[in-house]
């Protein structure tokens, strides 16, 4: 009976909301990959993001201030990766782990000398995200499935579907993929590679920042220390096993929240030690990496030439 209890309307509704801050970034560091960037440093724009919206909600008392800052934060912090890749040449990796060590030390430094809160920072003032209700379905099947949900967790499947459409059914798209799969005949074909490299990337500041606002002032409405907790990491996984496509990093964000979420279920259910259930998308991100090379391999195998 118990494990009829976790897989009720109740886990739908928390897999749609562990996937949407997953399946955004994930999209984000799928149309980077897509055209040649590696962007490790969603984690970092995340947090930025977090963070900005927390203060600008709180100082004004304005939920659409929060946001615009928590955008403007992710934009900017991917602008600064931008300039260090491409303008400087620093190595993307370098420079994108060096944002995510820089945002989690410069948003816990702040915290704790604007509001001298360590831990977390929470205050009435700050003016959260409000779940849209849909009252023309009230009370109808639809209802649960549909209604109830904060703007980011309808916002993933329109992201997914509208990069679907502009990765092959538009220009633009055909310009991406040419650039992460083969730049030197982009260029000969007359595409401005670095052109579009910062397109993307600025782009993917704007998806890691809607994703992390959903952190801290839709699904809470608070700032905690390192709040991203790995998210644009898990977001990088899921994009590499959805192969950098939208559809595909949306079914395998998918899958990392499906395991948040009965996690979550499986804690109410059993009472289970909350820093195992804290473990699970860690212990998933393994798996999936495991699987990923699994597919590499698979993909190498070498083809036996027959003697003569």
């Amino acid at each position: 009976m118990e494990w009829i209890e976790i897989f009720d309307i109740s886990l739908l509704r928390s897999l749609l909301r562990s996937t949407a801050p997953i399946a955004i970034v994930g999209m984000a560091a799928a149309i980077c990959s897509a055209a040649g960037v590696l962007n490790i440093g969603l984690e970092g724009k995340m947090l930025n993001a977090a963070f900005a919206g927390v203060a600008a909600s709180y100082y004004t008392e304005s939920m659409w201030a929060g946001l615009t800052a928590g955008v403007i934060a992710g934009i900017m912090t991917a602008v600064l990766f931008g300039l260090l890749s491409f303008t400087l040449g620093a190595d993307e990796v370098l420079a994108g782990l060096a944002i995510n060590i820089f945002s989690l030390a410069g948003t816990t430094y702040l915290m704790r000398t604007l509001w001298g809160q360590a831990g977390f920072f929470s205050d009435p003032k700050i003016v959260g995200v409000e779940p849209i209700h849909f009252t023309f379905l009230e009370g109808t099947f639809l209802e649960p499935f549909v209604s109830g949900f904060t703007y980011s967790v309808y916002l993933m499947f329109f992201i997914a579907v509208g990069l679907h459409i502009l990765y092959y059914r538009t220009r633009l798209g055909t310009a991406i993929r040419a650039t992460g799969e083969n730049p030197e005949a982009a260029e000969d074909a007359g595409i401005n590679t670095v052109r579009i490299k910062w397109l993307v990337t600025v782009f993917s500041g704007l998806l890691a920042g809607i994703s992390g606002l959903f952190l801290s002032l839709e699904n809470l409405t608070m700032f905690t220390e390192g709040m991203s907790a790995g998210k644009g990491y898990i977001g990088l996984v899921a994009s590499s096993f959805g192969n950098a496509t939208p559809l595909g990093t949306f079914g395998a964000s998918a899958f990392f929240g499906l395991g948040d979420a009965i996690g979550i279920r499986l804690q109410g259910v059993y009472e289970l030690d909350s820093r195992l259930i804290l473990m699970i998308p860690y212990a998933l991100t393994v798996v999936v990496l495991i699987l990923i090379g699994i597919r590499q391999r698979l993909k190498v195998r070498p083809v036996a030439i027959p003697e003569s």
